[in-house]
């Protein structure tokens, strides 16, 4: 019978090439290969502020709102569009 590398009954084998299952490459652990500097680690984060979100005024209610977005509190988008949000009583 040809070894296909998939045994039964031999103490948790499988047919991943002879490794025990939970086991990982060669069982070395992934490490960095060199320390990054405090300098270097606060110049790749130096993109990763929050910006402040651009608010503009709606023009049916005056409440804030994202340009481009229709109005959480009365749904106005546009003087051709407007959407209905559930506050209604219907």
């Amino acid at each position: 019978m040809p070894s296909s590398g998939f045994r039964v009954g031999c103490g948790g084998f499988a047919a991943s090439g002879g490794r025990k299952q939970g086991e990982i490459g060669d069982g070395r652990a992934m490490l960095p290969v060199k320390k990054v500097s405090k300098a270097a680690k606060r110049r790749r984060r130096s993109h990763h502020a929050m910006s402040v979100p651009n608010l503009v005024d709606c023009p049916k209610c005056g409440k804030a709102k994202l340009p481009h977005v229709s109005c959480g509190s009365c749904g106005y988008v546009s003087a051709k569009v407007m959407l209905s949000t559930g506050d209604e009583g219907t």
